[in-house]
């Protein structure tokens, strides 16, 4: 029995459906890994014992995958994929797990649904996928706390989801589905700009560091085509705005705004989405890269090994799973009127 303090570790926000697999043989539903819950903030914390207290919550471990529980919700019970492990072994008759099912392509009505409902639910819920874990210290009331850790702070800014700092933001390597965050993808013949779609009836700004000795060429495309294709310049001081004959339509990468190399540029943002931190790693990542904020009364840790955007909903109790979960029997009436 811990005398003075205890360590747990769990998986934190896990989406159980996302590695829920179908049995090939008897059809039992279960998780690759017999999870059986899910853990946040709320049940951990209610979890403290008599005599007890916490000492600090960390957040840990990588991402989940980029889909949203609601895409995953639609595509187990709408489209009946599964998730599947060869390792993996049926609770119920106990034969041995499959490889997952490959996930289709959807179609453009699902797509407009679904990417509705996803953007909706980040605006009132916030996103729930950076971290996979969470570590939780426990202290014995009358024992001492314990020394500080010693971290290099990470560097935070406060900015708008739908803002790409053309400049300073990593350089990612893949498309993410129904992104949250702006983010750039390097290319072969330049880079590609991600969007969120938070706001239907949006703009285009871009401000620029110099002026360009020629104008650039941009494209802008949705769920539904261009939105735009042109050249850009500055056409008030550093900063051109460009309004969209039509309302966007989020596609399954959201928007995309296709451009060359141009080192002109400082940011671009595509309307207007929720706020939140912008964390990247501090200078010295070899002992540790940590933003400390406070939840309630607790010390709460996240660690930032790499940059990530981290919406200003994101740290708070989650609210009761049974009222968040993906109302998946809505978007099937949606969607009926296009079978």
């Amino acid at each position: 029995m811990a005398s003075t303090y205890l360590m747990i570790a769990v998986p934190f926000r896990e989406e159980l459906l996302e590695g829920t697999a179908c049995c090939r043989q008897c059809g039992n539903k279960y998780h690759v890994n017999w999870h059986l819950r899910a853990y946040d903030y709320s049940e951990l914390l209610s979890r403290v014992s008599h005599g007890w207290d916490v000492e600090a919550l960390i957040l840990t471990g990588g991402a989940w995958s980029a889909y949203h529980p609601r895409e995953i919700c639609f595509r187990r019970k709408a489209l009946n994929e599964w998730n599947g492990w060869t390792e993996s072994v049926c609770p119920i008759c106990g034969a041995q797990g499959c490889a997952p099912d490959d996930a289709r392509n959807l179609s453009p009505n699902e797509v407009e649904s679904l990417g509705n409902e996803i953007y909706q639910d980040i605006i009132k819920n916030g996103a729930a996928r950076q971290y996979s874990e969470i570590v939780v210290l426990y202290r014995k009331e009358n024992a001492e706390h314990s020394s500080p850790p010693v971290f290099s702070p990470a560097q935070n800014i406060i900015r708008n989801a739908c803002l790409c700092d053309f400049e300073n933001d990593p350089e990612d390597t893949n498309l993410l589905p129904f992104p949250e965050s702006a983010h750039k993808i390097k290319v072969e013949t330049g880079y590609v700009v991600q969007f969120p779609v938070y706001d239907k009836k949006s703009f285009l700004d871009v401000y620029w560091k110099k002026m360009p000795e020629m104008p650039i060429h941009i494209d802008v495309e949705d769920n539904k085509g261009l939105l735009f294709s042109g050249e850009i310049k500055p056409m008030d001081g550093l900063h051109t705005h460009i309004k969209f004959q039509r309302e966007i339509v989020s596609s399954y990468y959201g928007v995309l705004l296709r451009l060359g190399s141009s080192e002109e540029i400082l940011t671009l943002q595509l309307g207007n989405g929720p706020e939140g931190l912008f964390l990247t790693p501090g200078s010295d990542t070899g002992r540790g890269s940590y933003h400390a904020v406070s939840l309630e009364k607790y010390p709460l840790f996240l660690q930032v090994p790499r940059p990530c955007f981290i919406g200003a909903k994101y740290l708070d109790r989650r609210t009761e799973s049974k009222t968040r979960l993906y109302s998946i029997f809505n978007l099937f009436s949606r969607l009926s009127r296009y079978e």
